[in-house]
């Protein structure tokens, strides 16, 4: 997924950016079932998933020029919300950051029967990858 941003102050092309984000989750689980009723069980497992994935930035930002035709028209109210913009400016940047792993994971469900073949389950399932990533930065602008 991903978007472009833009904003614009009396003509001046203060931001312009686009970014991006993608992500992949493939777990792999093992687990147990255990029937409660003759319709009804609970299950649980546990295992490890592989992850990759990251965002990125492209693009430009003048909030500072912003910041100084909002100062310089005397509307310091706007201009104030402006004033922690990157200066200098930033004209050309393509910044990516990029994790990739292998975690645990584990999962809790349950499931009745419905119909003589069908069933329905709820399950929650928890995918771990904090700390567990090997990351890289990268700036080319």
């Amino acid at each position: 997924s991903g978007g472009i941003t833009k904003a614009d102050i009396a003509g001046l092309n203060i931001v312009d950016i686009t970014w991006g984000f993608s992500a992949i989750v493939i777990p792999a689980t093992v687990g147990i079932k255990l029937n409660v009723t003759e319709d009804a069980a609970v299950y649980m497992g546990a295992g490890l998933n592989y992850f990759n994935g990251g965002w990125s930035l492209n693009g430009m930002n003048n909030i500072k020029g912003g910041h100084d035709i909002l100062a310089a028209a005397g509307v310091t109210s706007i201009a104030n919300l402006l004033a922690d913009g990157t200066d200098p400016i930033t004209t050309r940047e393509h910044i990516r950051f990029r994790a990739t792993g292998i975690a645990p994971n584990f999962l809790i469900g349950t499931q009745a029967r419905v119909t003589d073949k069908g069933h329905v389950f709820l399950e929650l399932e928890t995918i771990m990858s904090a700390a567990y990533s090997v990351g890289k930065t990268q700036s080319i602008g």
